[in-house]
Protein backbone atom coordinates (compact mmCIF):
# COMPACT_ATOMS: atom_id res chain seq x y z
CA UNK A 1 0.00 0.00 0.00
CA UNK A 2 1.32 3.43 -0.92
CA UNK A 3 1.91 5.84 1.96
CA UNK A 4 1.55 9.62 1.55
CA UNK A 5 5.05 10.98 2.10
CA UNK A 6 4.22 14.69 2.03
CA UNK A 7 4.97 16.91 5.01
CA UNK A 8 1.23 17.11 5.64
CA UNK A 9 0.87 13.32 5.63
CA UNK A 10 3.79 12.95 8.03
CA UNK A 11 2.32 15.57 10.37
CA UNK A 12 -1.06 13.79 10.38
CA UNK A 13 0.63 10.48 11.24
CA UNK A 14 2.71 12.14 13.98
CA UNK A 15 -0.38 13.78 15.49
CA UNK A 16 -2.21 10.43 15.49
CA UNK A 17 0.71 8.65 17.16
CA UNK A 18 1.13 11.44 19.73
CA UNK A 19 -2.58 11.17 20.57
CA UNK A 20 -2.29 7.40 20.97
CA UNK A 21 0.80 7.77 23.18
CA UNK A 22 -1.06 10.23 25.42
CA UNK A 23 -4.13 8.00 25.64
CA UNK A 24 -2.06 4.97 26.53
CA UNK A 25 -0.05 6.90 29.09
CA UNK A 26 -3.16 8.27 30.77
CA UNK A 27 -4.51 4.72 30.93
CA UNK A 28 -1.38 3.55 32.73
CA UNK A 29 0.18 1.61 29.87
CA UNK A 30 3.85 1.83 28.91
CA UNK A 31 5.01 1.77 25.30
CA UNK A 32 7.92 -0.54 24.58
CA UNK A 33 10.96 0.52 22.59
CA UNK A 34 9.86 -1.93 19.88
CA UNK A 35 6.49 -0.21 19.60
CA UNK A 36 8.18 3.19 19.54
CA UNK A 37 10.40 2.03 16.68
CA UNK A 38 7.34 0.83 14.75
CA UNK A 39 5.59 4.13 15.44
CA UNK A 40 8.61 6.02 14.06
CA UNK A 41 8.52 3.91 10.87
CA UNK A 42 4.81 4.71 10.49
CA UNK A 43 5.37 8.44 11.06
CA UNK A 44 8.23 8.44 8.55
CA UNK A 45 6.01 6.78 5.94
CA UNK A 46 8.04 3.57 5.75
CA UNK A 47 5.00 1.44 6.60
CA UNK A 48 1.25 1.90 6.14
CA UNK A 49 -1.32 2.11 8.93
CA UNK A 50 -2.39 -1.44 8.15
CA UNK A 51 1.20 -2.67 8.45
CA UNK A 52 1.69 -0.68 11.64
CA UNK A 53 -1.44 -2.10 13.28
CA UNK A 54 -0.87 -5.59 11.91
CA UNK A 55 2.65 -5.69 13.31
CA UNK A 56 1.26 -4.82 16.75
CA UNK A 57 -0.93 -7.94 16.63
CA UNK A 58 2.14 -10.15 16.26
CA UNK A 59 3.98 -8.93 19.38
Amino acid sequence: MKVENSAEGRLKRKDAVDFARASLGLSGFKITSEHEARARRFIDGEISLEEFLGAADKS
